[in-house]
């Protein structure tokens, strides 16, 4: 697959926010080298840009209606009040940071489940086996992206066991 960077002029069918290159060089000043090929290293940038644009919901609005990434955006504003204009730099770091990840072969798109259980019941001769989860699916969240973007997302807190209308 093509890498289609994201420039913050709302490029047509963009997939990424980061060039190879970038990816690259931010993990080099780290110290980490990839084994990897250059067309499996896109895919998991592509699929790292999937990631976040799934995971986040981002303040402000789009740029355009039908724009391909949740970046650029109009009406963002970072923790000191300036507007951010384009593609931000921690969220490229973001992009590396969640593409690291899945290399390490770490699934960001799996679901954690929380309350699942187990009981049975048995009635004179008759065993019966229950498996339950509350309802509830949630995802990890990996503080070395999370951190950098914190700034840029919609804060949400919400009871689940109240219903709005």
């Amino acid at each position: 697959m093509a890498l289609i960077v994201e420039d913050g002029t709302v490029v047509e069918n963009a997939n990424s926010y980061i060039t190879l290159e970038y990816l690259v060089n931010y993990w080099a000043l780290r110290g980490t080298t990839f084994t990897q090929d250059d067309e499996t290293l896109i895919n998991y940038i592509i699929k790292a840009t999937q990631y976040i644009d799934m995971k986040y919901n981002f303040r402000g609005c789009s740029t355009e209606q039908e724009q391909d990434l949740s970046f650029p955006r109009l009406y963002l504003y970072d923790r000191e009040g300036y507007l951010v204009i384009g593609i931000p730099k921690r969220l490229m770091k973001a992009v590396c940071e969640s593409a690291k990840l899945l290399i390490n072969g770490t699934n960001l798109f799996e679901a954690e489940e929380s309350g699942v259980g187990a009981k049975s019941v048995t009635v004179g001769p008759i065993k019966t086996a229950y498996s339950y989860t509350n309802g509830n699916s949630v995802k990890k969240t990996y503080n070395s992206i999370a951190s950098y973007l914190k700034d840029y997302v919609v804060a949400i807190s919400y009871n689940a066991n109240v219903r709005r209308y």
